[in-house]
């Protein structure tokens, strides 16, 4: 299972869009999502959820996936992406109060079948190797690259990056 799990996310960099595609202005995203793809889908809560991925700055995208490929070999459990890239018009819709999704610098991933022990083995870990990659909490004004938390969806792990990795520019007028 790890060694079939690897390989597809090995496989599914080479589908990622040319350099001068992520950087695409936020009309041009994808509305509907594109042919299936069995394998990793099971790791995304849509597959509009999975085409958006690939627009994720490239850092976030790998650490995405080092993360999906962690919690399936020392969790034994299979995570689940339930937001990448979003628009402006469906954070107002949510709620939202960060650009981090529109920006291309964050993911959710769902945790309702996560026990608290397994959260914090997850927490722990990643913090501490990717401290210097987290978006500065408003709240604490602070590093955070992990927020557990409900926003009325369901708990779950919003995980976020400084805004150095911004790559959706915003459309001007």
């Amino acid at each position: 299972m790890i060694r079939k799990t690897i390989t597809a996310i090995t496989n599914y960099f080479t589908d990622r869009p040319e350099p001068e595609e992520i950087f695409l202005p936020l009309a041009k995203l994808p509305k509907e999502p594109k042919v299936e793809k069995p394998i990793l889908s099971q790791y995304f809560k849509s597959q509009l959820v999975e085409d958006r991925a690939k627009y994720l700055n490239l850092q976030v995208y790998e650490i995405m996936w080092e993360m999906i490929a962690w919690i399936v070999e020392e969790l034994k459990l299979i995570p689940v992406i339930t937001e990448t890239v979003t628009t402006g018009e469906q954070d107002e819709a949510l709620g939202r109060v960060s650009q981090s999704h529109e920006d291309g610098r964050a993911f959710d991933m769902r945790t309702r079948d996560w026990t608290p022990e397994q959260r914090h083995k997850f927490m722990a870990f990643f913090t501490a190797k990717y401290s210097d990659k987290a978006a500065i909490s408003k709240a604490s004004g602070k590093p955070t690259l992990i927020v557990y938390h409900d926003v009325g969806h369901g708990e779950h792990f919003h995980i976020q990056f400084d805004r150095k990795f911004t790559v959706i520019k915003k459309e001007t007028a």
